[in-house]
């Protein structure tokens, strides 16, 4: 995991009281700051909880660090990630006319 070690120092702890805060043994930690060993999706949810990053971001995957709250973002991420061409045309002429509303 690329970046857990980097927001372990951060937050200037050492791999024993990281250990603590996780509930592991210590080589637990640094197996998974080497890459020797990969974490589950609990830990790694837990790390991202801890750290108050996204799992992408832990795990070197995005440059973006906090974790998406705002509701306009998620709307955009999810907008994004629409398949369906016919779907996402119509999403977006509908956001077109509500902001247009709004503009009024």
């Amino acid at each position: 995991m690329e970046n857990l070690r980097m927001l372990r120092i951060e937050k200037g702890l050492t791999i024993m009281e990281l250990a603590l805060e996780m509930d592991v043994v210590p080589s637990t930690i640094q197996q998974y700051e080497t890459g020797v060993n990969e974490p589950k999706i609990e830990m790694l949810i837990r790390l991202s909880d801890y750290f108050h990053v996204t799992i992408d971001f832990l795990v070197g995957r995005s440059p973006v660090r906090e974790p998406i709250n705002d509701e306009d973002e998620i709307l955009a991420s999810q907008l994004r990630h629409l398949n369906n061409r016919e779907a996402k045309r119509a999403a977006i002429s509908l956001l077109r006319e509500v902001r247009c509303k709004d503009n009024k």
